[in-house]
């Protein structure tokens, strides 16, 4: 498999409790006991986003392989901590 576009691919684990939102075109592949579904952000979100207005809600149980445009860094905020991201460099963020 190959992205179709320069990007980088990461694996990502889904599980009940621990249900993920790729922003648009993020989503490469996953099992199929992950359930892929599309969402949609309300007016004010989808206009500002610059992400559109659907995004993909992964729920279930698996491994999804998501893509990034270039590099992908994980960042974990601690608990009570704030990290300021540009959504259009945002590809996905726990539920």
């Amino acid at each position: 498999l190959a992205p179709n576009r320069v990007s980088n691919l990461r694996l990502l684990r889904v599980d009940p409790g621990r249900e993920w939102v790729l922003m648009k075109n993020g989503y490469f592949a996953g099992d199929v006991t992950v359930q892929v579904s599309a969402t949609v952000q309300d007016l004010w979100k989808g206009l500002f986003s610059r992400q559109g207005f659907v995004l993909v809600d992964l729920s279930g149980h698996g491994d999804v392989i998501m893509e990034g445009y270039g590099d992908i860094h994980h960042v974990v905020v601690p608990q009570g901590e704030v990290f300021r991201v540009d959504n259009g460099h945002l590809v996905a963020i726990l539920k």
